[in-house]
Order: C-alpha cells, then structure tokens, then sequence
C-alpha cells in the first residue's frame, strides 16, 4: 500500500512539473493580432511645395512558420497588414491610401522576452489623390523593417510592444503615368496580443 502511494505521489508530481513547463511558450513561437500606429518622419516633396506627410492605422496578425522548439532564437513570420493611412498634403487637404499589407519578418530572439525584427512586405493599396508623381487609383505599397519587440507577460494573456522603422515606397508598375513613386521613412509603435 505504501508503494501504491509513493507512486501515486510520484506520477502527481511528474504530471505537475510537465504542466508547468508546457504552460510558457517560447515567446519566438507566439501569434500575435494587434495595433500598430507609424507616423511619417521623412516624407517626400510632392509638387506644389508641400510633402506627403502619411500616418498609418494598421491591424497586424503575424503567424510563426517554422516549428515551435522551446530552444529556438530565430524564427520566419508571415504577417498581415490590412489599413488605412490618412495622408496629410497640406493643414487644409487630407487624402488617404487604403489597402492590405503581406510579408515575412525575420525574428532573433536577443534574450526570453526581446526580439529584432527583419522583414520585408508589400501588397495592393488604393490612393485617392492624382499628383505630378503619382497617379491615383491602384498602387503596391513596399516596406522594407527593422525594429525590436518586447513581450509582457500577464496573467491570462501575454502582451507585446513593437518599436519599428519602415522604409516604404508606393508606386503602380507603370500601370498608369505619372509613376515616379512616393518615398517614406516611418516610424511605428504597436501593441500585439500574444497567444
């Protein structure tokens, strides 16, 4: 009887510290669905001396595509961007460009809780103003990321804030003239839930 209980004890035992270790993901092979705000900080002249001043309100889901090893320090993700940026030419006029985003973003995972971010993205947009370098209409909108994220832990859900720089250029194929492109540096924050 007294053995029955020590392995009983034993099983209860191995079963809790299983439990434990399986509770926390690697935070390198989390999902995440949030928000990220970018703001133009270098913005291309447009004819009629005034700059194409953009802000960005961006839904951001990414998804983990290699396998999920607690050791891992490196993983691929493929995110999904869709939004809408409020383009300000001058105090008075207001356009907007609208469309979704697809890329990779690779991932090195600097210590448990803070990642560098790498990646690339493009994907369909629509503008709704004609200038001397950019017609309206279709246009694909290229991104080119560097940034840092930091994981939060909570007590149901774990949080994430992003820190990113994104060169971005849009342009059309030559679909339509004129297609010079549209230049700009952009700096963003974020925040993600994790699970």
């Amino acid at each position: 009887m007294r053995i029955q209980k020590l392995i009983i004890a034993a099983i209860i035992t191995f079963l809790s510290i299983t439990c434990l270790s399986q509770d926390k993901q690697s935070y390198i092979a989390q999902k995440s669905k949030g928000i990220i705000l970018g703001y133009g900080i270098l913005n291309e002249s447009m004819p009629g001396n005034y700059n194409y001043q953009i802000s960005q309100i961006i839904y951001n889901y990414s998804i983990p595509l290699l396998n999920k090893k607690r050791d891992r320090i490196h993983n691929l993700l493929i995110h999904f961007e869709p939004q809408i940026n409020p383009v300000f030419l001058s105090k008075n006029e207001i356009e907007f460009e609208t469309g979704i985003n697809v890329g990779l973003i690779y991932n090195l995972k600097l210590d448990d809780n803070v990642l560098l971010d790498v990646g690339v993205g493009t994907g369909p947009h629509f503008l709704s103003f004609d200038s001397n370098k950019q017609s309206n209409g279709f246009i694909f909108a290229n991104n080119f990321i560097l940034g840092i994220s930091r994981r939060f832990t909570g007590k149901q859900n774990d949080w994430e804030i992003i820190l990113q720089a994104r060169f971005r250029h849009i342009s059309n194929l030559n679909i339509t003239i004129p297609n010079a492109g549209i230049d700009n540096l952009i700096i963003y924050c974020g925040i993600s839930k994790l699970f």
